[in-house]
């Protein structure tokens, strides 16, 4: 595929997921347009004092970045929010350049993404029916033909012109009245099959904050095209509780397979919206559909999220504090998922549904119990826990080492560097060390092992170490583990079977190869490990 020499600029938006970041850094840096392309990174600013190391960490990372032709670092002294960032931000790159390609800090990106962005940027130029080019495509199982043109625009890895932009228009209620007026709004809802109308008028009403529905809806007004892929060149990885607007829904919804090795044959096709396809993303739409019970419920869980977004609950007496939201939804989840278990080692855990960090989502719901069940026979003897998870959940007695957690009564020290005065009975990690030396500055990717061995070497002779860490988010130390280099006595597999988080005890075959937020959210392979002195 020919692409010209005058590649678009890049606009990337972060904020504070470091991991994440480095991710979709590394993904463009397997496009070979990348050395010859300018990245423009916009950092904002942090929201509240303890998003600020965080925020640092990243900008930290951004400015070790290498392998574009020039980056241009934006640094913002305030928050802006990601809505005003990335209107700024591209508003900004497409007055310079004339033309831009946008992601954020969650999106894993094609070796071949860069490729079809601009040989589409440069095809329809001057085709003033087209505003944007899109990089993703909802995961319909039909066969979709390799690119076609909807009546839309996306917001999950795409591209435009400044004459594209230019009609982006700031006033969601603006967008509503011309929507009302023409009685389109139905059609603006996927013929009634997904709530675009009820989103913009969320954002109206300050309920939400998204540039990418004003987009939207701006594109259908004007009566505007966007080209389209049949097969996603992006992914959002994003989906989790430290993300913007996704926290809400089902990362299963719209998440795609890694999309490393797709490649798009770009031909010309008629400038006009493809019907057939646009029936099948409607009828997909419509699958996506809850029941009416459930509805009820999600309509619960939203009401919530809005009128208590920042009351929290009181102490219960076991380290609780969560939303009020996370605390009624944690009531409906135990409640229907009462009875619920997972098999491990011959025994029949219960899933753990905790409001904080909203484990009936991803993996604490089986880490935590197999972790406490491990070390029950310790009881009134000296924990340590690398890693302040357990407090969050429960009070009893023992010491945590968190190098850069700042809660009271934390021993804040790198877990290399600790050296109690006794040794321990227990000491417990949970999923933290696939963050050791991977997500902090400098990277020192086989830190793992020094840390492994440090914590062995602060257990007592009879001592028991707990270890659990997602596959899939730290490639090398999944790499070591597979290589028998860190060092554990016995080691377990568990892998995630289904969108509403079930789990299955696996072989260590069966989930080397799985994906970190893919096809579910956070992680889909688990490894709880043993290691004594």
């Amino acid at each position: 595929m020919a692409v010209s020499k005058d590649l678009a600029p890049i606009a990337l938006f972060v904020y504070k997921r470091l991991g994440l970041t480095r991710q979709t850094v590394d993904r463009l840096l397997s496009n070979a347009e990348a050395r010859d392309s300018v990245l423009y990174v916009f950092c904002d600013g942090a929201k509240k004092s303890s998003d600020a190391p965080k925020v640092d960490a990243v900008r930290a990372y951004v400015r070790t970045i290498s392998g574009f032709r020039d980056i241009k670092i934006i640094e913002s002294p305030i928050n802006k929010g990601l809505a005003h960032s990335i209107i700024d931000g591209v508003t900004k790159v497409v007055n310079d350049d004339g033309k831009v390609i946008v992601l954020e800090d969650d999106m894993i990106v094609s070796s071949y993404f860069l490729e079809y962005m601009n040989h589409a940027l440069d095809l329809y130029r001057d085709n003033n029916a087209v505003i944007s080019i899109s990089g993703y495509m909802y995961p319909v199982r039909e066969q979709l033909p390799e690119t076609f043109f909807l009546r839309l625009a996306d917001c999950c890895g795409w591209a435009t012109w400044k004459r594209g932009w230019d009609l982006f228009e700031r006033d969601g209620q603006k967008l509503l009245g011309e929507l009302l007026r023409l009685r389109q709004t139905k059609a603006f809802d996927s013929d009634g099959a997904y709530p675009y109308v009820q989103m913009l008028k969320d954002q109206i009403r300050g309920r939400n904050d998204s540039w990418a529905i004003r987009w939207r809806a701006a594109a259908f007004l004007n009566k505007k095209l966007t080209l389209c892929p049949g097969r996603s060149l992006v992914a959002n990885i994003g989906y989790g509780e430290d993300s913007t607007h996704n926290q809400g829904g089902s990362a299963a919804e719209f998440s795609c397979n890694d999309p490393r090795d797709v490649r798009i044959t770009l031909r010309p096709v008629p400038v006009v919206q493809d019907e057939n396809v646009r029936h099948l993303i409607k009828g997909y739409f419509l699958s996506l559909r809850r029941n009416i019970f459930k509805k009820v419920l999600r309509r619960i869980d939203l009401l919530a999220r809005r009128k208590f977004a920042t009351v929290k609950l009181p102490s219960l007496g076991l380290g609780l504090k969560g939303k009020v939201l996370n605390g009624i939804s944690c009531l409906v989840i135990s409640f229907l998922r009462r009875g619920w278990v997972f098999d491990f080692e011959g025994k029949k855990y219960p899933y753990f549904f905790h409001p904080y960090n909203v484990t009936w989502r991803h993996e604490r719901a089986v880490e935590i119990p197999v972790v406490l069940d491990m070390i029950k026979p310790c009881p009134g003897k000296r924990i340590l826990e690398v890693g302040n998870v357990l407090s969050h959940y429960f009070s009893f007695p023992h010491d945590v080492v968190d190098k850069y957690d700042r809660a009271r009564k934390i021993i804040r020290e790198d877990v290399v560097d600790f050296k109690p005065g006794n040794k321990y009975d227990a000491i417990v990690m949970i999923s933290t060390l696939e963050h050791v030396g991977w997500d902090e500055e400098p990277r020192e990717p086989e830190k793992v092992i020094r840390a492994i061995e440090r914590m062995k070497d602060c257990l007592s002779p009879e001592g028991l170490g707990v270890v659990t860490f997602p596959v899939g988010y730290n490639p090398v130390l999944d790499r070591l583990f597979d290589e028998g280099r860190l060092g554990f006595k016995k080691s377990y597999c568990l892998k995630r079977v289904s969108a509403d988080n079930r789990w299955q005890e696996v072989s260590w075959e069966e989930i080397k190869d799985v994906k970190y937020g893919s096809p579910y959210e956070n992680a889909n392979g688990l490894v709880i490990a043993v290691f004594c002195r």
